[in-house]
C-alpha cells in the first residue's frame, strides 16, 4: 500500500501516533532523499553524522470553539494549538495533525464560533515537541473527562511556551469529573454512552504540566517571543495577567 510522504526528511522520524490530517500527505522530496543517500554514504565510510534538532520559529496560537449545550456557569468547548500553519488535537486515534483548524469544522458547521489566543512567536524543536507530547498522548488513551482534546492543548502550550490555558475552557470536565465520580451524573446525561477508560488511569495533568514545563528548556532550549494576546475580532478581557477574547 501507498504511504503519505513526509513533510521532509526529518519527520520520517514521526511516531506512529501521530496521525495526520486530511491534505497533509505529498510527493517524497529529491532533495530529502538525495540528503538520505548522502547520509548513509557518510555511515559507511565511519562518520557517522549526529542528528541537529529542527529549529524552527512559529507563531503559537490556541483555538477554542464552544460545544455542546450551556449549563449556567458551564460551558464545553474544543480546543487544538497552532504551531504556525499546523494544527495538533488529540483524539483517540491519537495525536493528529493538519493544515489550519480543521478539528474545528464540525463545529463551525453547526453554528458554533471560534476564536483564537495568539501567544507570539516561539523557537521550536518540532521533533522533541511532536515525540514528547505523543509520549504522554498515546492512540486509544482518550477520555471525554480526564485526558481530552483540552488536556493535551495544556500540555502543549506548557511545553512550547510554559503557559497553561486558561482554566475556564476546562471547567465543565473539572465539573462532571467530580459529579461523575460521586453521582454517575454523566452516564445518566449520556444515557450510559460515557464509560471511563482504563487507558487513561494514572493520567494526572497537574503531574504531567510539571513535568513538560520543567523540562522545556533542558529538552530543545525553546525561547518564546512576545506575550498572549486575542487576534479574534471580538472584546478582550484580561484574566490572570493574560487577554483572552469573549
Amino acid at each position: 500500500a501507498r504511504q503519505a510522504a513526509p513533510r521532509d526528511a526529518a519527520l520520517a522520524r514521526r511516531p506512529r501516533s501521530v496521525r495526520r490530517g486530511r491534505g497533509a500527505a505529498g510527493a517524497p522530496c529529491a532533495g530529502a532523499m538525495a540528503a538520505t543517500l548522502l547520509t548513509n554514504l557518510l555511515n559507511l565510510g565511519g562518520k557517522k553524522q549526529e542528528a541537529q534538532p529542527r529549529m524552527v520559529e512559529r507563531q503559537i496560537q490556541l483555538v477554542v470553539t464552544p460545544i455542546g449545550t450551556p449549563l449556567p456557569g458551564l460551558q464545553c468547548f474544543h480546543t487544538s494549538v497552532l504551531v504556525g500553519d499546523s494544527e495538533y488535537v488529540f483524539e483517540n486515534s491519537g495525536v493528529r495533525i493538519g493544515q489550519g483548524p480543521q478539528s474545528h469544522s464540525r463545529h463551525n458547521r453547526q453554528g458554533r464560533l471560534s476564536s483564537r489566543v495568539d501567544y507570539g512567536l516561539a523557537v521550536v524543536d518540532i521533533d522533541a515537541f511532536e515525540t514528547t507530547l505523543c509520549t504522554w498522548f498515546r492512540p486509544g488513551s482518550y477520555d471525554l473527562l480526564r485526558k481530552n482534546c483540552n488536556s493535551f492543548s495544556d500540555c502543549a502550550l506548557t511545553f512550547l511556551i510554559g503557559q497553561r490555558i486558561d482554566p475556564r475552557y476546562r471547567g465543565a470536565e473539572a465539573f462532571a469529573s467530580v459529579a461523575d465520580r460521586y453521582l454517575g451524573l454523566v452516564q445518566g446525561l449520556t444515557s450510559g454512552k460515557y464509560r471511563p477508560n482504563p487507558n487513561a488511569d494514572g493520567f494526572d495533568l497537574e503531574a504531567a504540566t510539571e513535568r513538560l514545563g520543567f523540562g522545556r528548556s533542558a529538552v530543545h532550549g525553546m525561547h518564546h517571543v512576545g506575550g498572549p494576546h486575542s487576534i479574534h475580532g471580538g472584546p478582550v478581557v484580561a484574566h490572570g495577567g493574560m487577554l483572552y477574547a469573549i
